[in-house]
């Protein structure tokens, strides 16, 4: 809900300057506008919007699923990634369905619990915007270009 309220507004970061989150458990939120990235984060006490590199990559991983030493894991997985200039679509794809160590903790996941149940991609160039989305248990694809 929160989601739909920012994207629905005519300025997403002035309606989460004035949103209320009394009650709501913490989050992260990455927003694109006009030109600008921005990372919403809520943690039950305090709110703030953080102006992002929009020239560069950035990775998150969540706070509930993740230990400190995975999310490193993943970081540097990830930077290796940048480092190596394997930022194509089909690499970002693959780097989302890496395997890398444990299981529980893979960029990859599946615990008794929970797992990673889809992947979606989305690529924007000058003439068009293409989404992939892949259902990881059906093994279903879908895609559409706009």
């Amino acid at each position: 809900l929160i989601v739909l309220d920012l994207i629905t507004s005519n300025s997403p970061i002035l309606e989460w300057e004035t949103l209320d989150l009394e009650g709501i458990e913490p989050f992260t939120l990455v927003l694109f506008q006009e030109g600008k990235l921005y990372q919403l984060r809520w943690n039950e006490i305090k709110k703030e919007a953080i102006v992002l590199d929009a020239t560069q990559s950035h990775i998150w991983s969540s706070s509930t699923l993740y230990t400190d030493d995975a999310k490193e894991m993943r970081k540097n997985l990830f930077n290796n990634c940048k480092a190596n200039n394997r930022f194509s679509k089909d690499a970002i794809l693959n780097f989302h369905h890496s395997q890398i160590g444990d299981k529980e903790q893979s960029i990859l996941m599946k615990r008794s619990y929970v797992e990673t149940v889809s992947i979606t991609s989305v690529e924007k160039n000058d003439s068009s915007i293409e989404m992939n989305y892949e259902d990881i248990i059906h093994s279903k694809k879908i895609e559409i270009k706009f």
